[in-house]
């Protein structure tokens, strides 16, 4: 028995492998597109920026992009990759970074310890220190922290709905009562196609194929099976926003796009009725034929219109300075 539970896992680790050198050369060759050299042109990138000085681990890096000849200060985009909480990485998610910074953002797109050898709250915990790095130097870049949102896809959208609760809810951890304290509240909220409770991946079990199951458990093990955290609660930004803890804050506003052939279409759906019963606002459109994280493969059409609608949100939700 146990010959086979190793086969299992090996299979499941040559799975993500394969997973992320996909991503990693479908990222490097869309790079080298005349269009993605032609829009990478009008765009300044500060690259590999350390956010914790006590730390010289790349996972702790980020990368700042600005349109170049931008004058005055300009609105922000923090944004957390997605992967599993396993895999990828900022360079693998460059052009999320360069869609926003094509729209006049300045775009702040960050690395993050990955599970499993770092499993929750790691990632969590990284999350909220580059976004303190963001309030407390990002001026200087000229960002304009009263028009600060926050972004990110599947893993990511997780990350940054957890860090949206902070700021609305003071909490018992340290980090997270030094992110409500900071009293820079998000003023919009963007979570691509969010997976966006961790620890129960068996609610999609009865509509998803057996690889995508095994692919799911995996995340869930890797993430949560080794953690020592007393308090796991914002693995499951979600379950805290369907309970009924009360917040001292408002939320901002959310916008939550999603494909219709998304296997964890479901949370997307449950975070648009959860702020909605907060009487907050929350659109999540679905895009019909749109897979997981489709958003990616901005010549498709699907993805041009939830993008042109991102930025209709944004336009709405961000004054200008």
């Amino acid at each position: 028995m146990r010959i086979f539970e190793q086969l299992a896992n090996t299979r499941r680790e040559l799975g993500g492998k394969a997973l992320e050198a996909f991503f990693r050369g479908s990222s490097s060759i869309s790079k080298r597109t005349p269009w993605a050299k032609a829009a990478l042109r009008d765009i300044e990138i500060h690259s590999d920026i350390g956010y914790r000085s006590d730390s010289s681990d790349a996972a702790h890096t980020l990368d700042i992009y600005r349109p170049k000849n931008a004058a005055g200060k300009l609105p922000i985009v923090f944004h957390v990759h997605g992967g599993g909480f396993r895999i990828l990485s900022k360079d693998t998610h460059w052009i999320m970074a360069l869609r926003f910074a094509q729209q006049g953002y300045l775009v702040v797109n960050i690395n993050y310890r990955l599970a499993p050898k770092h499993p929750f709250p790691a990632g969590l915990d990284d999350t909220c220190e580059a976004y303190l790095w963001t309030l407390q130097n990002i001026e200087s870049y000229g960002g304009d922290l009263r028009r600060l949102v926050v972004a990110g896809e599947s893993a990511g959208a997780n990350l940054i709905t957890g860090l949206t609760i902070m700021n609305a809810q003071r909490r018992s951890r340290e980090l997270e009562q030094r992110v409500f304290d900071a009293n820079v509240r998000p003023i919009a909220a963007i979570p691509f196609c969010g997976f966006l409770q961790a620890s129960d991946v068996e609610r999609f079990f009865p509509s998803v194929s057996p690889l995508v199951r095994d692919r799911m458990e995996v995340i869930r093990q890797g993430y949560l099976g080794d953690s020592r955290a007393e308090d796991t609660s914002l693995a499951d930004p979600l379950c805290v926003l369907e309970s009924d803890v009360e917040f001292e804050r408002e939320l901002p506003p959310f916008f939550a796009p999603v494909g219709g052939a998304d296997p964890i279409l479901s949370d997307s759906l449950r975070l648009e009725r959860a702020i909605r019963e907060r009487g907050g606002r929350c659109d999540a459109p679905i895009y019909d034929g749109g897979i997981h994280a489709f958003h990616a493969f901005v010549f498709w059409e699907g993805a041009r219109r939830a993008w042109d609608d991102t930025f209709r949100f944004l336009r709405d939700t961000v004054p200008d300075a």
